[in-house]
């Protein structure tokens, strides 16, 4: 890895940064971002400029190039969107990180704010909470009609994380883990990988 290479994670709540040092967080203002994905373009550019410029992140000579979380239920027009906006931000070499490769494959739930993605044997299903009636209900019985049996890994930026887990663990008889910084888990995944 250079010491210009730059991660970017994107959650319905915050933006991640990282580089091979440190990681950066960055609380954005709401509706910029939506299931993790830009939802305004515009206000996401000024955002960005900013946090970019606040952590002397585009202090360089030579430039940077930008390694982004490529989540599952991206589209081509998303990934359009996000490189156009990188490109203005003058970063020469914008890479796609996909999901998959961050989480190894596991047996996986993340889970936004807004939105989750489960993960069970290479195959990636994209939960939307606006259509949900009873989200751990809901996630409860795609679980249960995923999963036959081992281990599972919850981790992301929801709230009640925790309670989940002790849920889906007493009644289904399987182990779920959470990571210790469940919250960081994918930008920690991310930092590694542009480490390589």
């Amino acid at each position: 890895m250079t010491k210009n290479n730059l991660g970017v994670a994107l959650t319905d709540q915050r933006i991640y940064l990282c580089s091979a040092s440190a990681i950066y967080t960055e609380e954005l203002p709401k509706g910029i971002i939506m299931q993790n994905k830009i939802a305004k373009p515009e206000a996401f550019y000024r955002c960005i400029a900013k946090i970019l410029k606040k952590n002397k992140l585009t202090d360089t000579i030579i430039g940077r190039n930008i390694h982004i979380l490529k989540f599952p239920h991206y589209f081509d027009s998303d990934i359009e969107l996000i490189t156009s906006i990188f490109e203005k931000l003058s970063f020469n070499k914008i890479k796609f990180i996909e999901y998959s490769t961050l989480i190894n494959n596991a047996t996986s739930l993340y889970m936004s704010e807004s939105s989750a993605i489960l993960t069970v044997q290479d195959q990636a299903y994209f939960l939307d909470y606006n259509i949900m009636t009873d989200i751990s209900k809901d996630i409860q019985y795609l679980l249960r009609s995923k999963i036959q049996n081992g281990d599972l890994f919850i981790f992301g930026e929801y709230d009640a994380i925790n309670d989940l887990r002790a849920e889906l663990e007493k009644k289904y008889n399987i182990k779920v883990f959470t990571f210790h910084n469940a919250k960081q888990y994918i930008i920690t995944q991310l930092q590694s990988e542009i480490a390589k």
